[in-house]
Formats: C-alpha cells, sequence, structure tokens
C-alpha cells in the first residue's frame, strides 16, 4: 500500500476495493506525492479510512529533516487528503498504469502538519509527530461535527518518542462564492473568479459604501458527501433571484451552506435561513469550485446585489490555492469575536423572525417547495442490543416510561432508538445541530423484591452515546445508541430494567 507495484508508474498506488466475501471488485489509482515535491528523503500511504461509500481518508507520511517546530522538531511529514470515489476509473484489469491509460483520483488536502498554524502545537516540549500510522473515526462532537483520532506507536524502541493519539475536527464549513458570483468593485460587477490581489471592492461601513483593498483570493474544490447531513454534506446553497427583495439578489447567487448573509446588523450563516422554496440546497451539484476574497478587513461585500460577507482568515486560508501572493509576511489568524465587521447571528439576534421574512416573501412571490418533506413522528422506537447481541423489545412502553426483561447473563445493553436534529425538526433558523435520540431520566433494575437505581449516565462523563450533562438530576441525552453497563453484583439479580423517558422527538420518518 506505501508504494506503487513494480510493474506501475512511479506514484501510481492502487486502492483497492473489496466485497464481503474478500473478493477484489475494484482498484483506484492514487498518486503518491513524490518526496522530491515536499523536500523529504521518502514518502507513502501509512493509513485510509472510509468516510462512507466512495469518500475515503487517505494519509501520507514522509521523512522531512527540515522540518519546523518549537522544541525537538519531528522529522515526520503529514498530510491528509480527501478523495472521492464515484465516477473514478476501475484499473483493476490494467496489468501496469501509466499516464496514457489512468485517470487518477483527485484529492483536496485535509491536514498538513507543516501548516504554520498548528505546527509549533504539535511539536513542543511536550510532544512531536512521530510516526502517525493509524486513524480512525472519533465520537462526534455535540454540534454533529466528527472528530479523527489518528496514532502513533514507539515500536517498542526506547529511542522513539513515545505512542500518541491525536484528535482533530473533520469539518467542511467553509465560507465562499461559487462561480459566476458578480462582486462590485471599482471597475463594475466582476466575476469573482476574475477578482485579483490588489482590486478595490465596494464595502459597506457604517452605512456609507467605500472602496478597499482585496489582499487576498483562493479556490478550493468540493466534493459532496451524499450520506452526510444537508447542511455538512458540502452542497452549495441557491438564492434565488428576488429572494430577499426585488433585484435582491438580480440572479441567482450560490454559495457555500457556511457562508454568511447580512441582515439587521448581523452575519447569518445562510443554512440557517434555508426554506426550501427561494433558498435551497441544490443536490444536483455534486463537485464545484468555490472561491475566498478577502479584503484587508473584514467587512461587507455586494454579491450578485446581496449585502454578503469577505473572507474572513479563521486558519484556513493555506489549504486554497492563491493566485497571486499579494499579501506578504505573516499571517495573522483571526477570530469572529474580535476581528468580525459584525457579530455573528448564532452570539444573538434572531435568524428565526429572518427566515419568517424571507419564506413570507417566497409564499408573496407563489414559489413552493423545491422538495416535500419527510413526515414526522413521535415514536423513538427504544429497544435495547446486549452484549451478546440479543434485541430486546419494551415489555412495557408507556409516553414517559419504557420497560424492558433482562436475560440472566447479561454485562451490558445499549439502548437504542430514532434520532433527530432540532435544526431539521424545528427549523434551520435554530442553531442546535445535536444529534439527539430520547431524554433519560431515572434508570432503574427491578425484581421481585427490591428496585435499585443506576446512575452511571448521570456521573460518568465519559459514557459512550450518552450527550455532555447539562445539569445533574434532570437526565441526559443519549444520541440513539447509548451504552449502559451493569454492575458485576447486579448481573443476573434483576429480571426487568426501567427507563424514565422525559423527552423524545419529533422525528423525521427517512425514506
Amino acid at each position: 500500500m506505501e508504494r506503487n507495484l513494480i510493474q506501475d508508474q512511479t506514484g501510481y498506488s492502487r486502492i483497492t476495493k473489496f466485497d464481503q466475501n474478500g473478493n477484489a471488485v475494484a482498484q483506484y489509482a492514487y498518486y503518491t506525492d513524490r518526496p522530491s515535491t515536499i523536500d523529504a528523503s521518502s514518502n507513502g500511504i501509512s493509513e485510509i479510512l472510509a468516510l462512507d461509500n466512495n469518500t475515503l481518508l487517505v494519509m501520507e507520511r514522509g521523512h522531512n529533516s527540515t522540518q519546523d517546530g518549537t522544541t525537538g522538531a519531528s522529522t515526520n511529514r503529514v498530510r491528509i487528503y480527501k478523495i472521492d470515489l464515484k465516477n473514478a476509473q476501475n484499473v483493476l484489469n490494467i496489468d501496469s498504469l501509466n499516464s496514457d491509460n489512468t485517470t487518477l483520483l483527485d484529492k483536496t488536502l485535509v491536514f498538513d502538519s507543516m501548516d504554520p498554524i498548528i505546527v509549533n502545537e504539535l511539536n513542543t516540549t511536550q510532544t512531536r509527530i512521530d510516526n502517525l500510522e493509524g486513524m480512525t473515526l472519533g465520537p462526534k462532537l455535540p454540534d454533529g461535527r466528527q472528530t479523527v483520532i489518528l496514532v502513533s506507536d514507539n515500536n517498542f524502541n526506547p529511542s522513539q518518542y513515545k505512542t500518541q493519539f491525536i484528535s482533530f475536527i473533520l469539518d467542511d464549513g467553509d465560507a465562499c462564492f461559487l462561480p459566476g458570483t458578480f462582486i462590485k468593485a471599482q471597475q463594475g460587477l466582476v466575476r469573482v473568479e476574475d477578482i485579483i490581489p490588489g482590486d478595490l471592492v465596494y464595502s459597506l461601513e457604517q452605512g456609507t459604501w467605500r472602496l478597499r483593498q482585496v489582499i487576498w483570493t483562493g479556490m478550493q474544490t468540493a466534493q459532496v458527501c451524499s450520506d452526510c447531513f444537508d447542511d455538512m454534506a458540502g452542497y452549495p446553497v441557491c438564492i434565488r433571484k428576488d429572494a430577499i427583495e426585488e433585484g435582491v439578489p438580480f440572479a441567482d447567487l450560490y454559495v457555500t451552506a457556511e457562508h454568511c448573509m447580512w441582515f439587521d446588523d448581523y452575519f447569518v450563516p445562510i443554512r440557517m435561513l434555508v426554506n426550501n422554496k427561494t433558498i435551497f440546497y441544490d443536490r444536483n451539484i455534486k463537485t464545484y469550485d468555490y472561491y475566498h476574497i478577502e479584503t484587508d478587513k473584514h467587512t461587507v461585500i455586494m454579491a450578485n446585489g446581496a449585502l454578503s460577507e469577505s473572507f474572513l482568515d479563521t486558519g484556513n486560508r493555506h489549504y486554497f490555492t492563491a493566485k497571486t501572493a499579494f499579501a506578504t509576511g505573516k499571517i495573522k489568524v483571526k477570530t469572529w469575536d474580535h476581528d468580525a465587521a459584525f457579530p455573528l447571528i448564532t452570539k444573538g439576534g434572531n435568524a428565526e423572525q429572518i427566515f419568517n421574512r424571507l419564506n413570507k416573501r417566497a409564499d408573496m412571490l407563489g414559489i413552493g417547495l423545491v422538495e416535500q418533506p419527510l413526515a414526522k413522528t413521535d415514536y423513538p422506537d427504544l429497544h435495547l442490543i446486549t452484549n451478546q447481541g440479543e434485541i430486546l423489545r419494551p415489555i412495557e412502553n408507556y409516553k414517559e416510561k419504557a420497560v424492558f426483561e433482562l436475560p440472566a447473563d447479561v454485562h451490558y445493553v445499549r439502548l437504542m432508538s430514532r434520532t433527530y436534529r432540532p435544526c431539521d425538526v424545528h427549523g434551520p433558523f435554530v442553531d442546535n445541530r445535536h444529534v439527539l435520540g430520547v431524554l433519560v431520566g431515572d434508570i432503574v433494575l427491578e425484581n421481585a423484591s427490591q428496585d435499585q437505581k443506576n446512575y452511571s449516565h448521570l456521573f460518568s462523563q465519559e459514557l459512550s452515546g450518552w450527550l455532555p450533562k447539562a445539569q445533574l438530576g434532570i437526565g441526559r441525552w443519549t444520541s440513539g445508541d447509548a451504552y449502559i453497563p451493569l454492575q458485576k453484583e447486579d448481573i443476573g439479580h434483576f429480571s426487568k430494567l426501567s427507563l424514565q423517558i422525559l423527552e423524545a422527538g419529533p422525528y423525521l420518518i427517512q425514506n
């Protein structure tokens, strides 16, 4: 896996897909960075992680004796790329791969240990990048974002660095314009892809339009993850012509889900205003380029006649292909709290009011739903799965209580249920993207002579499948698959498990 086959062109690695019976069903050609292009003496693939049936993370690890770091800098350089297998060439039956007969997979850089923003955090007196060669999905954060855990080992070599685990957030939340968007500039309306550093664009400041200089532009390619939630999948959002008011925007405006529009002195992520009428996710677009333009100060700019934001560099600028290195010197990473022209509406304001205003306008224009919403149910479909894999259904099931009969030799159970996100069932203006199952109060073990409460979900912070506790004593949310351990002395002693359900649903019924 780390190197190409002898018969294949240098750098052309094969990624093989197997079926459940162990049969190779496809191969894809992946180009591994050449050591000379990364100032290294060696480089290869050390791990591959599947995010879904078509999306992979590929870890490349090389040796780089000049890597920067604070103290005891590592010689290992690690890069992680995201690739999409959809519509990729199957090279399984090609004996020898070369540039004439092979189309390589496209790859997008998502992590680089040489990243100037994090290199000094990764290489300190306490830790440094070692021979990372393992990668897995970690727990999801309360807001629904996925963590990725990297692991190295010391090969039982006392002279090598210690075994380490590093956790990152897998976050595709970029705020950008799609090509064809017209930006109001000094020379008139200019397509965003044609803006270059040094251009002057109009900026709205204290109610007055003035010119500000563009200091950086960047481009990146997005690939949609169709198995993810809409707001995290990467689908572009279309703001239809006239969606905001007459002539605003003056043509359909396409932006990414996290891109902010300006309303009522707040920046509002467009995902919070999707009404599936005049503002909707365009599912027909699976891959696309998108563009940033950064001015010398974060500001309000005009895009297709609508008020929008310029790029705020919070640390991901270097993952974009820049047209011109106009800005020089050390890059200062910015934050929304200290550097934004206006606050995010998630910090205050009334996103629901803006949503309702735009939704009312959509109805006035007679624009119907792009697609019909999913039906809802309050039925959580509660059941248990034992450590032996047995599925247990409730023997008593009320709105606020479910009782299960426990087999004799059960060491633990997992509480399973439907899941929902408040932003999906109550409206996108609700900035709560937690994946919720049910809110559990008391857990009681029962037998003929006594009842005993199980407090594990209230007192154990790191318990699989439970969200962080809000307040002690009022229950705790599951994420739809929650671990409930049984004490050794309780195994076989209690015949029933009773769960108090404080809140459940509504849930969307998937097709």
